[in-house]
């Protein structure tokens, strides 16, 4: 999936094959890889947050992986702008937000869940919200970027597995239960 995956045919491929996905299944191993690890950390987890708006949201979480280093100023812009062209709901109630890759020093993931579900555009509501961060010009990121994409979908498609983030209020727990 690589870069493709930051464009809106990516979005538009990951909507699809969450659509394609017949049933929820169930997963008995890690959630991700240990591969993935580093782009998540607990200070990077906003649970049951309260936003007013998705715009409110993604300055929110750009402000923060700014603060942190991980981007630099244009990557909320950014952002903002690609949600303009397309929405980056993709079922489910999961937006998958993200800037562009220019902007970013280091890649993470941002995982945001809200205590109530807003709307995401004119017909979605989202609940929970994977903000990419992605900086594809490393080749170590690009392979563990790829891994994320990789292991998405099925995180994503799994009730449990969604049920388990929807409702963590632990951070840490949240993250040890990912990568454990």
């Amino acid at each position: 999936m690589s870069k493709e995956a930051l464009t809106e045919e990516g979005v538009l491929k990951l909507r699809q094959k969450m659509q394609d996905m017949p049933h929820p299944i169930s997963r008995s191993s890690t959630i991700f890889s240990l591969d993935c690890s580093a782009l998540f950390s607990p200070d990077l987890m906003l649970l049951r947050a309260r936003y007013a708006s998705k715009e409110e949201l993604i300055c929110d979480v750009a402000r923060l992986l700014k603060k942190k280093g991980f981007c630099s100023e244009g990557l909320c812009h950014s952002a903002l702008e690609r949600e303009k062209k397309m929405s980056t709901s993709i079922g489910n109630g999961i937006a998958f937000p993200h800037g562009d890759p220019e902007f970013v020093n280091e890649s993470r993931v941002v995982l945001v869940t809200l205590e109530r579900p807003m709307l995401w555009d004119d017909h979605e509501k989202v609940d929970l919200i994977f903000f990419a961060a992605f900086n594809m010009n490393v080749q170590d990121e690009r392979r563990r970027v790829e891994t994320f994409y990789r292991e998405l979908i099925p995180c994503i498609s799994d009730l449990q597995t969604m049920n388990t983030i929807r409702q963590a209020d632990d951070s840490v727990r949240l993250y040890q239960a990912l990568f454990q």
